[in-house]
């Protein structure tokens, strides 16, 4: 008859419980950090510097954001690993005996309470928005960035913007249609007169013009007195016109800071204005009014409107506004685009319906939403 060899059993203690648990959690956790090469590793350590003095979440982009969550975690990681080796060599070490156990007991969970505390820190660490900042002005910026400023919202704008530094620009924004990178290199306005007409010149650099064929590199708009437009926005153009000596130049520009360009100093300062007078206006509201009354003024002209918003793609103006969207109210304002550097529009001149890719997406999901359901495998046990 065979003989059955009775199994060992261990009864531990709660607390003992705990401990291996946190041990095997440590484990697996450090278990994520695993070798880099020297020059990572030395990024890693001069990131690590960084957030030990304090390094703000909010002002870098999502690429900063996630470079330095890889630097922090791989380091509390290695930390973690030190503490758990140290914790375990303290339960392990002295003399063997029954009297010296309860003393590496205690100093094993001294030291395993410094590895519980660790890994609270890996995981709140790891929660924080590296994704997104949860910023209500950003929210603001994306959630009304396709939506025209109205008459009435730019009113309670402009008043609440009377003693802002970015006043100019603000007028300049409105009835140029600039984006808020090309304050960067300076917006040069001039006032003349065009057909016995008192017009506003703006000659802007686009931003997007960076050899890959995304904007033109210099383009001039036209703005006679907007004599149809409501009454605010009549005092708005004579405004920035006052500021303009007849046959000179004047420039308007944005100096960048150590941490912002000039785009994000203009788009912190329309939502703080925004903000203080209580709309909905964003940065990019601006140029979205524009775009309406360029196409209000451009009736089926799609080169036109390209020119003035500094295209080089009749297809991209598709994605601004037209003067209806978002409840309407946006005042009349004659436009003329000229294409300074020469640069040809790419494109059809007229808008003749929706790109050939949107339309090729349409049929690939139809295709797809006809296609039956995959086979979906389930788990192993």
């Amino acid at each position: 008859m065979a003989r059955f060899r009775k199994q060992a059993t261990t009864n531990l203690t709660p607390r003992e419980a705990a401990l291996d648990l946190l041990v095997r959690e440590a484990k697996e956790e450090w278990a994520l950090a695993g070798e880099v090469a020297k020059a990572t590793r030395q990024t890693y350590e001069a990131k690590a510097k960084q957030l030990a003095e304090g390094w703000d979440l909010a002002q870098a982009c999502k690429k900063s954001r996630y470079s330095m969550r890889a630097a922090g975690l791989w380091t509390m990681r290695r930390r973690l690993r030190a503490l758990v080796k140290d914790a375990e060599k303290a339960k392990k070490s002295g003399v063997t005996g029954a009297e010296l156990f309860p003393v590496r007991e205690a100093i094993f969970g001294e030291k395993m309470e410094k590895v519980g505390q660790l890994l609270a820190a890996i995981r709140e660490f790891s929660a924080l928005p590296w994704a997104e900042i949860d910023d209500p002005g950003r929210r603001l910026q994306d959630s009304h960035k396709k939506r025209p400023a109205t008459d009435a919202e730019l009113v309670k704008f402009y008043e609440a913007a009377a003693d802002s530094s970015f006043y100019e620009a603000f007028l300049v924004a409105e009835f140029s249609g600039c984006r808020g990178a090309e304050f960067g290199s300076g917006i040069r306005v001039e006032l003349g007169k065009k057909v016995g007409i008192p017009t506003l010149t703006f000659f802007t650099q686009s931003a997007k013009a960076d050899g890959k064929k995304k904007g033109l590199d210099l383009r001039a708009v036209d703005v006679p007195f907007p004599k149809n437009a409501a009454e605010y926005v009549k005092r708005r153009w004579l405004d920035l016109a006052k500021r303009v000596k007849p046959g000179k130049s004047h420039v308007v520009a944005i100096a960048p800071t150590e941490k912002m360009t000039a785009g994000q100093r203009f788009t912190n300062a329309c939502k703080f204005v925004a903000i203080k007078a209580g709309v909905e206006t964003a940065a990019y509201s601006l140029r979205h009014r524009f775009a309406a009354q360029v196409k209000q003024a451009n009736k089926g002209d799609a080169v036109a409107v390209a020119l003035a918003l500094g295209h080089q793609s009749t297809e991209t103006q598709r994605h601004y506004a037209r003067s209806k969207r978002g409840g309407g109210d946006v005042s009349p304002v004659q436009v003329n685009a000229f294409n300074v550097s020469g640069q040809k529009v790419r494109g059809a001149p007229a808008r003749t319906g929706p790109p050939l890719h949107v339309v090729q997406k349409a049929v690939l999901q139809s295709a797809i939403a006809a296609m039956p359901p995959p086979r979906m495998r389930g788990p192993r046990l």
